[in-house]
């Protein structure tokens, strides 16, 4: 008996250290717990508020890419400003930096504050040239039968076609507030002449007659003087013709720009008229640039199977482009200060920009990338390309 009670007694001094220990331990895992759960709290709130301050600051980015895409002549004038001041949104702040990408675009920077957490994304707006089919500040499309492919449709004050049945699948209709260059002939102007010298004395065209150098006519009427207009720059130099007409009738007008490459014909006129059975042939490579007043046109421009060169009529300020009948036209149309007509069965492909546009029966117009030349105009347009969030 005095054995157990001894045992007894020494199990009696065990028992308080060990509930000691036992409490410190609980203690030491609830403040583990306690304090884990902390970290992860914070570090939850820390991600939520990263999260919140990205999709600030790439809101904020966006709606910079959508202002200067609706308005691209703002382009210059947001480069060159400095950084915005802070625009609240969603209980948060961001801030805009637009700044150039060489020559192939622009980047807009935003970064977005939230709870004194920051997170900086770019887009970068791309310069993607022309790449659209049809622009106009006013479109008119009537009836189903036309389609336009390949591009999209942009207009600035009002569209009226049925998109559906006009557009390609790949195509939309885009609104687009955007000025262009006016069109300022060669010899027009002190800074337009870049073709060479300006043509001082009019002549009359005779039968066989090449153009091989700057010239300037009166008029020149096809079946009258002469049956064909041959246009040849010699020695494949850069070459300017006016005149205040030019009627081909029903018969042709051959363009030989040599192999040259990059070579210019320049023709200035304000009457052109291709209609009936007239041809244009253009051979060679470089650029052809029509500069008119008025374009009737129902004859048919027709490319050698080995010519390299770039078609592009420029509508003068007033003036109307019209192309109707069944002819085949490849090249480019601007006039943001004309009309342009396209009726029958007129096939276009290339791009268009005028001021009014009306279409109307079977036309088709398909997108090319037509290029300018020697024009000095602005043909910079913005699209998004991509997003950067870095790390």
């Amino acid at each position: 008996m005095q054995v157990y009670k001894q045992i007894y007694k020494n199990e009696n001094g065990f028992a308080l250290p060990l509930t000691l220990v036992i409490v410190l331990a609980l203690t030491l895992i609830g403040m583990t717990l306690f304090l884990f759960n902390m970290t992860e709290t914070t570090q939850v709130t820390r991600d939520d508020n990263k999260m919140k301050a990205h999709y600030i600051a790439r809101s904020g980015a966006h709606a910079a890419a959508l202002k200067l895409l609706e308005n691209q002549d703002l382009d210059q004038d947001l480069v060159d400003s400095p950084s915005s001041e802070p625009v609240d949104f969603a209980d948060g702040q961001f801030v805009i930096t637009v700044s150039e990408l060489s020559d192939k675009g622009i980047i807009i920077k935003s970064t977005g504050t939230y709870r004194q957490v920051e997170q900086t994304v770019q887009i970068i707006v791309a310069d993607k040239g022309i790449d659209f089919t049809l622009y106009g500040n006013k479109i008119e499309v009537d009836g189903g039968a036309g389609t336009i492919s390949g591009g999209d449709v942009v207009y600035r004050d009002s569209s009226i076609m049925d998109e559906e049945a006009i557009l390609d699948e790949d195509a939309e209709a885009i609104k687009l507030d955007r000025s262009f260059d006016s069109v300022v002939p060669p010899c027009d102007d002190e800074g337009s002449d870049f073709y060479g010298e300006c043509p001082l004395d009019l002549s009359d065209p005779f039968e066989g007659e090449k153009i091989t150098e700057h010239s300037q006519y009166k008029e020149i009427v096809l079946g009258g003087q002469i049956n064909e207009l041959r246009i040849v720059p010699d020695s494949e130099d850069d070459l300017l013709l006016k005149a205040e007409q030019i009627d081909l009738k029903n018969d042709d007008m051959i363009i030989d720009l040599g192999k040259k490459e990059n070579n210019t014909v320049a023709v200035v006129v304000d009457d052109f008229r291709s209609t009936g059975n007239s041809e244009i042939y253009i051979k060679g490579r470089g650029a052809l640039m029509f500069y008119v007043k008025n374009y009737t046109g129902g004859g048919t421009f027709q490319h050698d199977s080995d010519a390299d060169v770039n078609v592009n009529i420029l509508v003068m300020e007033g003036g109307e482009f019209d192309l109707g009948g069944t002819p085949n036209f490849e090249g480019s149309i601007y006039g943001p200060d004309a009309d342009t007509l396209l009726f029958g069965n007129s096939s276009l492909t290339g791009w268009i920009i005028a001021d009014n546009f009306e279409g109307d029966g079977n036309l088709e117009l398909n997108y090319s990338p037509i290029e300018m030349a020697n024009t000095g105009l602005d043909l910079t347009f913005y699209r998004m390309e991509k997003w950067d969030y870095g790390d």
